[in-house]
């Protein structure tokens, strides 16, 4: 690899960035569409985030250099407890459980 390319993991999906910073996904995703978190795109639907991006963006726009926020850290261990509950797969965690049939008797 030449060194004008960035390492494999030094690229980040928008869900990766997202725990990487403490934020909501769609969080990140608005960033990208305002234009404050550059992306590399490649096709239609790969869309990647520099390590480089993630530093600017946290230096610039989150609290600079300062502690968390309760909030930040109540989501980041929220998103844990979560993603330890299913495995890493987020989409398990939406679905709802499945619930007995309950019948009703009209006398």
């Amino acid at each position: 690899m030449s060194d004008d390319q960035p390492e494999a993991s030094e690229f980040y999906t928008f869900a990766q960035a997202a725990a990487e910073l403490g934020l909501a996904y769609d969080t990140v995703k608005d960033a990208v569409r305002r234009g404050t978190i550059p992306v590399l795109t490649y096709g239609p639907r790969m869309h990647l985030i520099t390590r480089t991006a993630l530093d600017d963006y946290r230096r610039d726009h989150l609290r600079k250099g300062k502690p968390p926020t309760k909030q930040a850290e109540w989501a980041r261990a929220y998103r844990e407890r979560k993603e330890s509950r299913t495995g890493g797969d987020t989409a398990k965690a939406w679905k709802r459980p499945s619930v007995g049939r309950l019948t009703v008797v009209l006398s």
